[in-house]
């Protein structure tokens, strides 16, 4: 006998329900582990030490764009320790042919990148590409990488910088949370250095979503504009760069 309508509906209502309360559950869980690494971060320690990264290998993800991107993201990387974060994979898109001989140029005279893997995506929007079509070209990208995240990588940490190609990688990165724990993985989101005054469309998004476990700018500019007085939602990096007015406050 066929399950009656009721059923379906309490069945389909019961399914949606723990959905939600999970994602608010994991998204709770983060915001608050943002606002603690921000503390920690003000006291002058360091985003390696944060959250417990330095306890445990971390099988690490990380997104290599194109141009500036990649070599922001390639100085990043070789500044970790590649006895925490290892085994390290390295997702590109199938349109970047330059990310990949520069990361084995750096593999060729450096002792860090010993041994990785990587992966290529579709690019989920092209330089100049309309908004509206970047839309079907992402879900296109979405799709694709759905293997790749929960059967092939499977992080415990992603890291990204701002191309377009993270975005997909970051929603199902955050979905394959919800199925494992509410700490991993985790998802650490550093703005492009040449980002001063508004956030890159990537770096927006997965903002306004709060999905991520640290949101990293450059610019003191950046913190003024999004980040709400006393939320600490944003790290503001330290670097060469004088925050005259931040360090005056």
């Amino acid at each position: 006998m066929p399950p009656s309508l009721e059923a379906i509906i309490a069945a389909t209502v019961t399914v949606v329900a723990t959905v939600v309360l999970r994602v608010v559950s994991v998204v709770f869980h983060i915001k608050r582990a943002r606002r603690r690494a921000s503390i920690k971060y003000a006291k002058n320690e360091t985003l390696q030490s944060m959250g417990g990264c330095n306890m445990r290998r971390l099988k690490t993800c990380a997104v290599l764009g194109s141009g500036g991107h990649t070599t922001e993201m390639i100085q990043l990387i070789s500044s970790l320790s590649s006895s925490h974060y290892t085994p390290m994979s390295f997702v590109v898109a199938k349109t970047d042919t330059t990310s990949v001989m520069r990361l084995e140029q750096l593999s060729s005279s450096s002792k860090i990148f010993t041994s990785y893997k990587i992966y290529r995506i579709p690019r989920a929007r092209e330089v100049g590409q309309s908004y509206v079509s970047s839309v079907f070209t992402t879900l296109h990208s979405l799709f694709f990488s759905v293997t790749l995240v929960f059967f092939r990588i499977r992080p415990d940490l992603f890291i990204c910088n701002g191309p377009g190609t993270c975005l997909p990688l970051a929603i199902l990165i955050f979905i394959l949370r919800l199925f494992r724990s509410e700490s991993f993985p985790k998802i650490i989101f550093i703005e492009s250095f040449c980002r001063v005054k508004t956030l890159s469309l990537t770096g927006l998004v997965l903002f306004k979503l709060g999905i991520c476990d640290l949101f990293c700018v450059h610019w003191p500019e950046l913190v003024e504009k999004y980040d709400s007085p006393g939320q600490g939602d944003i790290i503001l990096l330290s670097s060469f760069i004088e925050h005259e007015k931040f360090s005056k406050s």
